[in-house]
């Protein structure tokens, strides 16, 4: 069945040599005289079609070739639609009709030779064009797939976080075990001394925390250049070192300019979550998620702040690592000021080791 607005071309066929009787009637009379003979079907005509045209509005094109050599060709074309048959204008009533073949022969009086009826296909009867453009329904389809992969990406992030939690709380347990088991060791040790009238000795501080106390007037060259190794550029800025015999002559030398001391477990801690920053591509940046510690120091075991607590107070392995990712300390004034910077710790002044005594100095200044 032939969809709406289907159309058909008539192309004539050679015509006979001599001319017809009806050859001098005007091309619009002999169309629409053609066109009544195919669409009046229910009428005697001398035209046999194999079918019926459609029954919706269409366009058909007539290519009439009169014979006379004189007469150009010319196309006539004519709109059929559905309703009141008007024979001057070549329109009549349509009915619903089984489609055509492709080519059939038809004979008319007023064209006595033989027509060629041809189909072709209409531009709606091509493919449909959707009411969304097909760039809009490309970026739909690519935009739902990010979306879909994102939240893959997520929900597997969320699952990893909840395990490495797991694994972070256990790991603080057991720090935090392992720091008890070392206060109390040193405890039982100092009473098995005093029981014996023997005095206990602890060993050596292997962590020391250095904060420079004067500026930079006056400096030599010697003392300038520590000061930079030990990464105290500024007043009141403060690192952790590692004691060992090249540090400890370090210290000795900017002596004059620096504050330091055995940092405790609580001063360690509270150091590093409140002023601890990281340095991620030479940038300080806050250490204010685990994710950051991680990425930088994944390969050294150390995925966390206890982790990082842990290495720098115990002077693990990898000491080294963990204290050069951590920025130096920028401390505050001290509260209540200062006694004397010029002169020693031991004189009454503030300059040089105090031992344990940093960690009040380190609660002044935090």
């Amino acid at each position: 069945m032939f969809s709406s607005g289907s159309a058909f071309k008539y192309a004539t066929a050679h015509p006979p040599a001599r001319p017809p009787a009806h050859s001098l009637r005007t091309h619009a009379q002999a169309a629409a005289q053609l066109t009544d003979c195919i669409y009046n079907h229910r009428r005697e005509t001398s035209m046999r079609l194999p079918f019926r045209p459609p029954t919706r509005a269409s366009r058909i094109y007539i290519a009439y070739m009169p014979p006379m050599s004189s007469v150009p060709g010319r196309a006539c074309t004519i709109h059929i639609t559905k309703g009141i048959g008007r024979s001057a204008s070549g329109v009549g009533a349509l009915k619903e009709a089984p489609p055509p073949p492709p080519l059939a022969q038809a004979q008319c009086s007023v064209f006595p030779f033989p027509l060629s009826v041809a189909t072709m296909a209409d531009d709606k009867t091509q493919k449909k064009v959707p009411s969304v453009p097909e760039s809009l329904l490309k970026r739909r389809k690519a935009f739902a797939l990010m979306k879909a992969k994102r939240i893959k990406r997520l929900l597997a992030a969320k699952k990893l976080n909840r395990e490495k939690r797991k694994l972070i709380y256990k790991r603080a347990e057991s720090y935090h075990k392992e720091y008890t088991q070392m206060y109390k060791r040193e405890i039982r040790f100092s009473r098995m001394a005093r029981k014996v009238n023997n005095f206990y000795v602890p060993a050596e501080p292997r962590l020391a925390f250095v904060i420079r106390i004067r500026g930079i007037n006056g400096v030599g060259p010697k003392v300038r250049k520590v000061l930079q190794l030990l990464r105290l550029r500024q007043i009141f800025n403060g690192v952790f070192v590692k004691l060992n015999k090249a540090s400890i002559n370090m210290l000795r030398i900017a002596e004059p300019y620096i504050a330091w001391g055995y940092p405790n477990l609580k001063s360690t801690r509270e150091l590093i979550y409140k002023r601890g920053f990281g340095k991620i591509k030479h940038q300080r940046i806050a250490l204010t998620d685990n994710a950051l510690i991680e990425k930088q120091l994944k390969k050294y075991g150390i995925i966390c702040v206890e982790d990082l607590i842990h290495e720098i107070y115990t002077v693990g392995k990898n000491f080294k690592a963990a204290n050069n990712f951590l920025w130096p300390f920028k401390l505050s004034s001290p509260r209540g000021g200062m006694n004397k910077k010029t002169t020693h710790f031991v004189e009454g002044g503030d300059a040089g080791n105090r031992e344990d005594q940093i960690n009040r100095m380190i609660r002044k200044m935090n």
